[in-house]
Parts: structure tokens; sequence; C-alpha cells
């Protein structure tokens, strides 16, 4: 189903995960309205997507369409963006109370296990 277009009714979810999936689409914040119209009220989602700590602004061109090119731009073939430590903003900005979890707070062992090297985890909230 395509995240920016869900054919749920509203306010039906209490919970949403979404794990490494918000880099690979281009209207991503239109994506992660969905999520806030799909949830109930104080729903949660639990968003992760790779965040370039050392990126202050979240990085995206969509002039660049070829993978070859995004690979070279963004790190990998198929991601149209290198998130930023703003994006935690991004995600308020559409309806959310978010909670950063920074993957370097886990031991490298939790991380491997759980594959979630230089990831952010927000922990989200829908608003009233």
């Amino acid at each position: 189903m395509d995240l920016t277009s869900l054919s749920f009714d509203s306010n039906i979810f209490d919970v949403i995960i979404c794990s490494h999936v918000l880099e690979h689409i281009e209207n991503d914040q239109h994506a992660i309205l969905e999520m806030a119209r799909v949830l109930r009220t104080h729903g949660r989602a639990i968003i992760l997507v790779p965040v370039d700590d050392k990126r202050e602004i979240t990085y995206e061109d969509s002039s660049i369409t070829a993978p070859s090119e995004r690979l070279a731009a963004f790190g990998h073939p198929y991601h149209v963006r290198i998130c930023g430590m703003d994006y935690s903003t991004r995600i308020g900005d559409s309806g959310f109370e978010v909670k950063e979890i920074y993957s370097s707070t886990l031991t490298p062992h939790r991380r491997r296990v759980n594959r979630i090297n230089k990831t952010v985890l927000y922990d989200c909230r829908r608003r009233d």
C-alpha cells in the first residue's frame, strides 16, 4: 500500500511501526500525515530512519533520480534523502509529539542484533 495514500479509515490504529521506509518516499511529509490520520488520538508511531548525526539539515534533491546518482548523493541507490538532525521537527510538524531515541545509547551488540546502526528511533504520539 502507498504510505502517502492509505486506504484505511481515520483514527483506527493504536500503533504503527514504520521502519526504514520514509527515506525512500519522495513526499515523506504526506506519508507522516497519513500515519497521523489513521492513528487514534494519542496513538503511537514508532518511526526509524537512518540519520547522519553530523548533518544538521536533511538533504534532498528531487532532480537526482538515477540509482547511481542517488547512491553517490544519499548513500543508497533507492534513498531520496539523507535525514539530518532536524528530522524530528519534520515529524513533529505533521502532528506528532516526538521523543528521539538514538542508537548510540544502545550497546554495540544490541545495535547489531537489532540492525539499527546510525538510526534514530522516533517514538511519536499523535496530538489531539
